[in-house]
């Protein structure tokens, strides 16, 4: 079921994520080899971690976050989560997300944040499980 990533995972999570984000609505174009080098780069850094899901064998899904200090604590920051499109409504998502919970208080973290695009399924999943828009909270960026 849900166990923490290892090396040995990096070839189902980087197939995972080639797949996923290629698909509507993502549609962002990817190949196994940027997102192999993707997920690395993820979990390479200091205080990130990730799990993953598998059922009989089969990898259905994962997700990667990581601690960071934040004003008068920490926060477990929520970089990806992704499950495959057949495993998608069988509670899978949700169990990775409880996982991810689970760890933040476990390290004393007292938020969890994430981005996501509005009025997409991702943003009906993570409303349904209990996030919401903080207030003062805004995501900034520029086009170059």
């Amino acid at each position: 079921m849900i166990s923490r990533i290892t090396r040995r995972d990096l070839a189902d999570c980087a197939l995972l994520h080639a797949t996923i984000f290629s698909e509507q609505p993502w549609a962002e174009g990817m190949d196994y080899d940027y997102s192999l080098k993707h997920i690395k780069n993820l979990l390479g850094v200091a205080d990130t971690t990730g799990f993953k899901y598998r059922q009989h064998e089969k990898f259905c899904g994962y997700s990667i976050a990581g601690i960071e200090r934040f004003a008068n604590g920490k926060l477990l920051r929520l970089r990806e989560i992704a499950v495959d499109h057949t495993e998608q409504k069988k509670g899978i998502g949700k169990a990775l997300i409880i996982a991810m919970e689970n760890y933040a208080r476990q390290h004393h973290c007292t938020k969890i944040m994430l981005s996501t695009y509005r009025d997409t399924p991702a943003h009906a999943f993570y409303s349904q499980m209990g996030y919401e828009d903080f207030d003062g909270m805004i995501a900034m960026g520029k086009v170059l």
